[in-house]
């Protein structure tokens, strides 16, 4: 049986682990989005246009550029 000091040293570097590897990951999703290959920025509206409709402007430029 471990001695309880040697198992709280246990428990802190686990919970330490397992927040700096949930930091770390969280800090990987902010810079870009996990799972895709592309990603694509929309800055600068003016608000002439609402969510929809640049939505479809871009899966349109995007059907169009496909490769075949």
């Amino acid at each position: 049986m471990l001695h309880r000091g040697t198992r709280f040293v246990h428990a802190a570097v686990l919970a330490f682990a397992a927040v700096l590897a949930f930091l770390f990951v969280r800090g990987l999703d902010e810079t870009g989005v996990l799972g895709n290959a592309a990603l694509v920025e929309v800055i600068d509206s003016d608000g002439s246009k609402n969510g929809y409709q640049v939505v479809q402007a871009i899966e349109t430029f995007s059907t169009e550029r496909q490769p075949r």
